[in-house]
């Protein structure tokens, strides 16, 4: 009997492939994530140890020694749904970072010149390991080769931290998501930058394998081991079992009525900006989102001391945001490679008062505001009773004191002499961040009203 195998280096989403038309078509997945049927990563834990094995380490060697510059960044795909560009946009206004390859300045290795970038990486302290995806799982040679291979500091921003945390050795990487902006990561580096002891703590790892480490020798992509998938017992050939491994991120979210005690539970042990959606148990609460927060959330007391806002949204985009586990600004590229445009009937860069950055993410104190056509464009649909509703769609969201500005409404209401909150005036409604990781997403609200058409 033949079998066929899906094979897959990238995200699920990338490209952008409609999976129900290879219903029952393939019996294996050969991909980076743990759950494949044999596995195919870019890199693991067994071969960074079995590579030192071989190569040898020195207990005591300064990884200092030889590095003159801060950070470096090969980049070739400038617009990506991991936002990265926009991260990394941010971090170089507060620390200097060389860019190199198609996105960057200068190119000192032609493309695919793969024994040019280690003589170059070297120099410095500190890799950008940016993947362009925020998939399960997904982490790349950007991480393993780029980085590890050649003694610098891997920043990573891609998966969860809770993924690097399990897969890769451990205190070896600074992940993003552990600062509340690009502003204190970049202070952190120049902080290690000049603490010789504290960067060298991020290759102890080197001489302090994991007790517990996996051995998945022949895991990359040079191939799979035939006679281990042809040994296998029992194999489920049905779609649904092969496209649940080969979709990733794309698990079903709603889990019907539930206490908040079981999704805690559930959520425990996902990852930061894992979710679910599901039925409150207490009569008229209607439907719940649970989130798993960052840490930063407990360790800054946002619950407490942070602000509360409202970001309105079309209800399509909902599924993208909550995938991106962060607001977007204008020109950001959401989950699927959509590119975010101005609202229509909000300020535009054509139509604009002078010196405004519609660049920018919206807030506002009041949902009302939030809640408003131009923000969170209804959704009409009809239930089987035959009656209509629009459906209107807002994040709850808590925001970093001192990170955003307050300025009036801009969507036209007050040349028409319109109040729109009776408790927030016009003139100070909005609220506008340019400031990445200031917001952390921990309700989804949803209005539907009955129409008459």
């Amino acid at each position: 009997m033949q079998h066929s195998v899906w094979l897959s280096t990238e995200c699920p989403n990338y490209p952008s492939i409609n999976f129900e038309t290879y219903r029952g078509v393939f019996n294996w997945t050969i991909t980076y994530r743990a759950d494949s049927d044999s596995l195919g990563g870019w890199g693991s834990l067994y071969e960074t140890y079995q590579r030192l094995k071989d190569e040898g380490v020195d207990p005591m060697k300064d990884y200092t020694e030889g590095k003159k510059k801060l950070a470096v960044w090969f980049i070739s795909k400038c617009n990506t749904q991991a936002n990265r560009i926009a991260y990394a946009t941010e971090l170089v206004k507060h620390m200097h970072v060389d860019v190199y390859g198609g996105c960057g300045k200068n190119d000192v290795c032609a493309k695919w010149k793969i024994k040019c970038m280690p003589k170059v990486i070297r120099q410095y302290k500190f890799y950008l390991a940016f993947e362009n995806m925020k998939c399960k799982e997904y982490i790349t040679e950007k991480f393993w080769r780029n980085a590890l291979e050649n003694d610098v500091v891997p920043v990573v921003l891609g998966a969860n931290r809770s993924d690097y945390e399990r897969l890769a050795p451990p205190h070896s990487f600074i992940h993003v998501d552990d600062f509340t902006s690009p502003k204190e990561l970049a202070n952190y580096l120049k902080m290690l930058d000049q603490d010789k002891d504290k960067y060298n703590a991020y290759f102890k790892w080197k001489t302090t394998p994991p007790k517990n480490m996996p051995l998945d020798e022949g895991s990359t992509f040079n191939g799979y081991d035939e006679d281990n998938m042809a040994s296998k017992e029992k194999v489920d050939t049905s779609f649904s079992a092969v496209a649940s491994k080969v979709q990733g991120t794309q698990a079903k979210w709603y889990h019907g009525m539930m206490s908040r005690e079981d999704a805690e539970v559930k959520l425990k042990q996902a990852g930061v900006g894992s979710f679910l959606i599901r039925q409150s148990q207490r009569p008229g609460k209607g439907f719940i989102l649970s989130a798993k927060v960052p840490p930063k959330a407990k360790a800054q007391n946002v619950f407490k001391k942070w602000h509360v806002c409202f970001h309105g949204t079309d209800s399509t985009a909902v599924d993208s945001i909550l995938g991106c586990g962060d607001l977007l600004m204008p020109g950001d590229y959401a989950v699927g490679g959509r590119k975010l445009s101005e609202k229509e009937g909000h300020f535009t860069d054509e139509r604009k008062p002078e010196g405004f950055d519609t660049k920018q993410i919206f807030l506002s104190p009041s949902i009302k505001y939030s809640g408003c056509d131009v923000y969170a464009k209804p959704k009409t649909f009809a239930t089987s009773a035959g009656k209509v509703y629009d459906a209107r769609v807002a994040f709850q969201v808590c925001v970093r004191p001192e990170s955003y500005k307050i300025g009036p409404e801009t969507i036209g209401a007050t040349r028409k002499n319109i109040k729109i909150d009776p408790h927030v005036d016009n003139d100070k409604i909005e609220c506008f961040t340019k400031e990445r990781g200031s917001t952390i997403l921990y309700g989804l609200l949803v209005n539907m009203e009955e129409t008459n058409t």
